[in-house]
């Protein structure tokens, strides 16, 4: 007999949390009237504009219902191996290590894919594209969780080596929904190798707030840098940057431009 859903909830209570954060900012978004272009990562605002909050805000921004919904669906599927990891493994739990090296790594490496597309590739349309949802953070789960294993039938079409699911299911989702960010989810797979392969293990709690810390105080810059933040106790120095000026700001909740 299946659990009622409240138990399940608390069973998995980061995932809950992620699934209530990305559901209120996307009703909070469509009720502003606020476009995924205002949030979504975009290789022109995060390099030049030195938007760094976009790696967040676009991670936790959905496009349409449908879109949502299929990326809460796979994270709450994702989620129960919250439940089998220790709380107190190296000082923190697998589950909330991965995700949150997931949630900053992401973004670094899709950039770099955009950087290198721009200015060697010389593909200029890349640095207009905007990326957002929270699929690049469960691409590299999944290909965390499939390193271990024989093979896997990809809907009967084809049998796979498990190492090789995530980029057969890259070139799936990309075939029956061209508009994906091939980008962003190659880099949630390429970081999810990473971490597959214990690379990373050694970085423990005080390692990883200290990361933690530094990227909070680089998204509050980032948005006093852009405007947004009404932050006069922070002086911005530079060319081009002001304290104070035209620019997008967060006004009673709603992005204003």
């Amino acid at each position: 007999m299946s659990r009622p859903l409240f138990h399940e909830v608390l069973a998995q209570p980061a995932t809950s949390v992620l699934i209530l954060l990305c559901t209120f900012i996307w009703l909070k978004a469509r009720s502003a009237g606020v476009g995924y272009s205002e949030l979504g990562l975009n290789y022109e605002r995060c390099v030049k504009h030195k938007e760094i909050w976009r790696f967040f805000s676009a991670q936790f921004t959905h496009v349409e219902p449908l879109h949502l919904l299929l990326n809460m669906s796979t994270l709450w599927s994702i989620g129960r191996t919250e439940r089998s990891t220790s709380a107190v493994h190296a000082g923190l739990g697998d589950y909330f290590k991965n995700s949150l090296l997931l949630l900053y790594l992401v973004p670094m490496v899709c950039l770099s894919i955009y950087h290198f597309l721009i200015n060697v590739m010389k593909k200029e349309q890349f640095a207009q594209v905007q990326m957002v949802g929270y699929s690049g953070v469960l691409f590299g789960w999944l290909t965390i969780l499939t390193q271990r294993g024989a093979s896997f039938s990809l809907m009967g079409m084809a049998t796979l080596p498990m190492p090789m699911v995530p980029l057969g299911f890259l070139i799936f989702t990309y075939l029956i929904i061209p508009k994906s960010s091939l980008v962003g989810h190659l880099s949630g797979i390429l970081v999810g190798y990473l971490l597959a392969s214990g690379a990373l293990d050694p970085l423990n709690l005080y390692w990883m707030l200290s990361i933690s810390a530094w990227m909070g105080i680089g998204v509050i810059w980032s948005l006093a840098h852009s405007g947004m933040l009404p932050a006069s106790w922070i002086k911005l120095h530079g060319e081009g940057d002001v304290e104070t000026g035209p620019g997008p700001r967060i006004q009673n909740g709603i992005l204003q431009r």
